[in-house]
């Protein structure tokens, strides 16, 4: 599997979603940008000592405190609280807004075109977003509020804005981000590369954020005041936009992941959260909580289009997307029952076709089919599926049927359709109700 190297910190948020909420600054309806952050200027480094270490203690930055973050005091804190110690403390790196900028892009990981151009595809045709929404995620995808990186594993970095704004919250970021300093420096590994396309790299890269997000609110609890329990805070510090679908599962490995590390270290410890880091979890429904299986569920066949269609990218289509979309907009009540029928999944499977040469306007429904996948635990969860992934499209865009009850559905300026073949869901988004139907009954090959 790719991987990329980097960690990028919005605050409780996921890289690709929202970022820190600066004071002063405002949060758009759709989702949060940091492209209004002023420029902080040259970076200003807190440079780490020198020395071998050996046994010795681990050698500590002897830098005076910037802004009142006390770089060595958060290390300490974080190894009591993580239960692992630094063979060096990183560095600490101040940046301004053009210079976090420039890191972010160049730690990106390299990611094929087709592939992101399908997860957009997706993501505005299931209505989790809209088009115009997609310049703020990659605005703020372009700019967080703290990195670390393993191409840079002896320095953390932080955004002067949010330093000079609120030092308090900068440590905390600060300690997140530590947080992944240290687990690779004791556990070696890299982050792993998630998205849409990408159910088993979601389920890694939650354990990765969901140790640093639950570290970060035992910090909380532990030096800033916050009244515990740690569950409690989880829940109260999780600023995801709970008016957009796509918030639940961009902010999955934060959210749900840091509620799964605290499930494993409640029942076996820190040693329980690192032996998920060597052998991770195979998909998002066991991060919801499903069981795991002794072998992994084959994913279900998709439809197969000939000329003038040409295949964009296939995934796989997991639990944390079908939480997101079955939550709508987010309240609690709909998203605990999400929870329950999205972590039914055993395997999924998703694939975007296009035709013409010329890039069509997202969602691209005049010129994309979208086809998702899914085999349940049953017949019976396939079927309530079905009935909640209708509900949630009828919630989140314009939906009318095109003909009779149950039959294909006029979405927007296209179709939809969905078929079911025992405990296997299939949903296909496309140009016409009528051809979304025919391509959603015709028989599926792998």
């Amino acid at each position: 599997m790719a991987r990329h190297r980097a960690s990028r910190r919005h605050g409780d948020r996921p890289r690709a979603w929202a970022g820190r909420e600066l004071k002063g600054k405002r949060r758009a309806a759709i989702a949060v940008t940091a492209a209004g952050l002023a420029a902080a200027g040259v970076a200003l480094l807190l440079t780490g000592g020198d020395g071998d270490g050996g046994d010795e203690r681990p050698q500590r930055s002897r830098a005076p405190a910037h802004h009142g973050l006390h770089v060595d005091r958060t290390a300490r804190r974080v190894e009591r609280l993580r239960g692992l110690r630094f063979d060096r403390v990183p560095r600490l790196v101040v940046v301004g807004r053009r210079e976090m900028r420039r890191l972010a892009r160049s730690l990106a990981p390299a990611r094929e075109p087709a592939q992101e151009r399908a997860e957009r595809i997706v993501l505005t045709q299931t209505a989790m977003t809209d088009p115009e929404s997609l310049g703020a995620l990659d605005a703020v995808a372009d700019e967080p509020v703290g990195l670390f990186s393993s191409e840079h594993p002896d320095r953390v970095y932080l955004h002067g804005e949010l330093v000079r704004q609120d030092p308090r919250e900068a440590e905390v970021t600060l300690a997140h981000e530590l947080v992944h300093a240290l687990e690779h420096q004791n556990v070696g590994l890299d982050q792993p590369v998630a998205g849409v396309l990408d159910d088993s790299g979601m389920a890694e890269l939650a354990v990765v954020e969901g140790s640093a997000t639950l570290v970060e609110a035992m910090y909380r609890i532990r030096h800033r005041g916050y009244a515990g329990p740690v569950d409690v805070v989880l829940r109260m510090t999780d600023r995801r936009d709970r008016t957009v679908p796509a918030a639940a599962l961009y902010g999955f490995p934060y959210s749900v992941g840091s509620r799964y590390v605290l499930a494993l270290r409640r029942r076996g410890g820190w040693r329980a959260v690192a032996r998920a880091r060597r052998r991770p979890p195979r998909s998002t429904a066991e991060v919801l909580g499903a069981a795991r299986r002794g072998r992994p569920a084959a994913s279900p066949a998709l439809p197969r289009l000939g000329a003038p269609w040409q295949r964009l990218a296939r995934g796989g289509f997991g639990a944390a997307a079908a939480y997101a979309l079955l939550s709508g907009f987010g309240e609690r009540a709909k998203a605990a029952a999400a929870r329950r029928m999205a972590r039914s999944i055993r395997a999924g499977s998703m694939a975007v076709w296009t035709r013409g040469r010329s890039r069509c306007a997202l969602p691209c429904r005049d010129r994309a089919v979208a086809a998702v996948a899914v085999r349940a635990g049953s017949a019976r969860a396939a079927r309530t599926m079905r009935r909640r992934l209708e509900a949630s499209l009828n919630e989140l865009a314009d939906v009318r049927p095109a003909g009779a009850r149950g039959g294909p559905l006029r979405i927007e300026d296209g179709g939809a359709a969905f078929a079911r073949r025992g405990s296997t869901l299939t949903l296909v988004f496309a140009p016409s109700a009528s051809l979304a139907a025919r391509l959603a009954r015709a028989p599926a090959r792998g």
